[in-house]
């Protein structure tokens, strides 16, 4: 009897240690999803003000790449990533 108790113990420790793991991970993505939103965010703006592409790779840390397609895909946008605009941003 002890031993099977010890067994589901063992299995249940084994389950809870695999989930917790996921959890982790799920956490972990969520949370890089959100910094490179913020980082695009952060690009947008730079780009409605005219910074240069090298200059905003340089400080959000996101490749020429990105920031062209985001230059390409907002041209005229204005929204601080967001959703409020710059003039309402306060």
């Amino acid at each position: 009897m002890q031993q099977e108790l010890k067994k589901r113990q063992r299995k249940h420790n084994r389950e809870l240690k695999k989930l917790e793991e996921e959890n982790k991970n799920k956490v972990s993505e969520h949370l890089q999803e959100g910094i490179q939103q913020g980082e695009m965010g952060v690009a947008r703006r730079m780009l409605a003000r005219g910074i240069d592409i090298a200059l905003i790779c340089d400080v959000t840390g996101l490749c020429a790449a990105q920031v062209e397609k985001l230059a390409t895909t907002t041209r005229g946008d204005t929204t601080r990533g967001d959703g409020r605009s710059e003039a309402n941003a306060s």
